[in-house]
């Protein structure tokens, strides 16, 4: 979903400047959201012993990317379904960051 939802924002970006600054702040933190999960689930995959902090700070940036998606200017499906979908990884990597 970060990726699709980044793409989004690039689209965006280009076609309604006048919400630029909101459609690339989105742009980054999802880019970073998708960044931190790819690599947590690389951490995880190996049964690294360095999967709890990579979880919590997957949570951290998770959390902060729904709520970039939540209070952005740009109403879309995508990018409402984006912050949905970084709640819901935000709450799972709380519960294995605990484990």
């Amino acid at each position: 979903i970060c990726n699709e939802t980044a793409q989004h924002c690039l689209t965006k970006a280009k076609q309604d400047t006048a919400n630029l600054e909101d459609h690339l702040r989105n742009h980054e933190a999802v880019m970073d959201c998708q960044m931190v999960c790819t690599a947590t689930a690389n951490f995880m995959a190996r049964r690294s012993p360095f999967s709890q902090p990579m979880h919590q700070a997957n949570a951290e940036i998770c959390a902060r990317c729904a709520e970039i998606c939540e209070n952005s200017q740009d109403e879309s499906e995508i990018v409402k379904r984006c912050a949905e979908i970084c709640r819901k990884c935000e709450e799972m990597c709380r519960r294995y960051a605990q484990q």
